[in-house]
């Protein structure tokens, strides 16, 4: 993905009324690949649910036309924000592993 992404971004929600919805949604989608890969490549899953900010970024992209300039502007930002602390964690060499927890176990014997 081209490192201009998060410039893009930022000059979008600053000027939203230079760019297309449709411009817009086009954007948001390419932030959410950038972001999608990033997370995986630094070992972050989506949680799949709505309070995952890429479930709340698709849903500004896929009704970009229909969302108030203040709701389109946050989404902009907020991916903008997402590729670059993104970006930080994988320039970094951080590498996140994730336990998986067995609650069933342990309710189990619990009882």
């Amino acid at each position: 993905m081209s490192d201009t992404i998060t410039a893009d971004l930022l000059r979008a929600a600053n000027s939203l009324h230079k760019i297309s919805r449709a411009g817009t949604s086009d954007l948001l989608y390419r932030a959410i690949r950038e972001i999608s890969d990033l997370r995986v490549s630094v070992g972050i899953p989506g949680s799949g649910t709505n309070q995952d900010a890429i479930i709340r970024l698709l849903d500004v992209a896929a009704r970009a036309e229909d969302q108030p300039d203040g709701d389109v502007s946050s989404a902009l930002l907020e991916a903008a924000d997402m590729i670059r602390t993104l970006r930080v964690i994988a320039g970094s060499g951080i590498e996140l592993k994730l336990k998986i927890r067995d609650f069933s176990e342990e309710t189990a014997s619990d009882q």
